[in-house]
């Protein structure tokens, strides 16, 4: 699993770099090279100097389009989307899910190890187990880069973990942990940035504007995309949205704080709001099968955990101004209750065009949060061999 070494790799540029990732962002990911400078930035001659060696090793091809009107055809460039691929592996309280992506960050193949525990070594084992069944895949390939998400307080520059709540973890230093046995280096990245980072290449990201991604479950997190770039914050919890105050005499949360958004709105707080009228339920799909029936303590539930979202994505997008809301997973939205509670609290506290931003569903699977995993593995490749940040 060991990966090329950067030197060894034709980008040697932040311009080159900052092609690669242009393209990726860019649906078919083919760009004329006129389009690509207005986009980048960069003259004519740097944009010939950044992609000769590029498409001298393989990793775009040019091709010639349909010309207009009388004109010379007009080349294209495209990235290789074989010609490269990276591992992601999403860590879950029950499964390691791994994923394995090309060059254009599209899903190859994927794979599930279950745990039998969190204990650290237990989970460590089932990244490992999880990350080698795709490279199998890969082969003869091999992958230029690995990268691993989880939910908590990640520092991606050292890669540990400060604080994973439904892991149980404090200070684990995933990265360390795991370099000699996958052969190479990993990326250690927050699983909510890694998603809004797929968003960024694959989603809403691709049309330029910037945008909030909110995930709703066992936990509530919001990923930031602002001019192209996700926001990690100085110390990387940039996007704590779950730990907005809604209620301030409201239930106690683990953080320490009172009334945060998850105490009310999470999967575990909506399951033991219910609880408390219906013992029996089990999941949130006995909750919404409940609310189907008209239940009033569940849709009480639902009512009171769609209008804390509501007033804490009303905040974000107060501040960021962005051009759409992402909302990944979103249990609230399964029923009229919720969804209707955190539309009209949204629009309460929302400040005047901050209304206008579109609201967009995604229904996310696990494997696609392996993928946004993948996706840091593959950017973070692009950023170390170009020598810098592409910021």
């Amino acid at each position: 699993m060991s990966e090329e070494l950067a030197e060894d790799l034709p980008i040697g540029s932040p311009a080159a770099a900052r092609v690669l990732r242009t393209l990726l962002g860019e649906p078919g990911q083919v760009m004329t090279r006129e389009r690509l400078g207005q986009v980048t930035r960069l003259s004519s001659a740097a944009i010939t100097r950044a992609v000769r060696p590029l498409i001298g090793a393989g990793y775009l091809a040019e091709q010639a389009a349909a010309p207009r009107g009388r004109g010379r055809p007009v080349k294209q460039l495209q990235l290789v989307a074989d010609r490269a691929c990276f591992v992601g592996v999403k860590v879950e309280a029950t499964d390691a899910v791994a994923c394995l992506v090309d060059l254009a960050g599209q899903s190859l193949a994927e794979a599930r190890v279950g745990l039998a525990s969190t204990e650290v070594g237990e989970v460590l084992d089932a990244v490992v187990d999880a990350a080698r069944a795709v490279v199998e895949e890969a082969a003869p390939r091999v992958p230029l880069g690995t990268a691993i998400s989880l939910s908590g307080d990640v520092d991606a520059i050292t890669g540990r973990v400060h604080f994973s709540p439904f892991l149980g973890w404090r200070g684990v230093d995933v990265a360390d942990l795991l370099t000699e046995r996958l052969g190479c280096v990993p990326v250690v990245e927050n699983d909510v940035r890694a998603l809004t980072l797929l968003e960024q290449i694959a989603g809403v990201g691709r049309r330029g504007d910037s945008f909030v991604l909110v995930t709703l479950g066992t936990g509530i997190g919001a990923g930031i995309s602002v001019n192209g770039q996700v926001v990690e914050g100085t110390f990387g919890v940039a996007g704590e949205i779950g730990h907005l105050r809604v209620e301030p005499t409201g239930p106690q949360c683990y953080c320490g704080s009172q009334g945060c958004v998850e105490t009310v709105a999470a999967d575990p707080a909506i399951l033991a709001a219910v609880r408390r009228s219906h013992p029996e339920v089990e999941s949130i799909a006995d909750v919404l099968a409940l609310a189907g029936t008209e239940d009033v303590a569940t849709l009480a539930a639902l009512e009171r955990a769609g209008e804390a979202v509501g007033t804490a994505i009303a905040a974000v997008t107060n501040l960021i101004g962005p051009r759409w809301l992402v909302l990944a997973d979103e249990s609230l939205a399964q029923h009229r209750v919720g969804s209707t509670a955190l539309d009209a609290a949204y629009r309460r506290a929302a400040y005047g065009d901050a209304v206008r931003c579109e609201v967009v569903p995604r229904d996310m699977r696990t494997e696609d949060w392996a993928r946004g995993a993948a996706v840091v593995a593959l950017t973070s490749w692009v950023e170390r061999v170009s020598g810098r940040s592409l910021d």
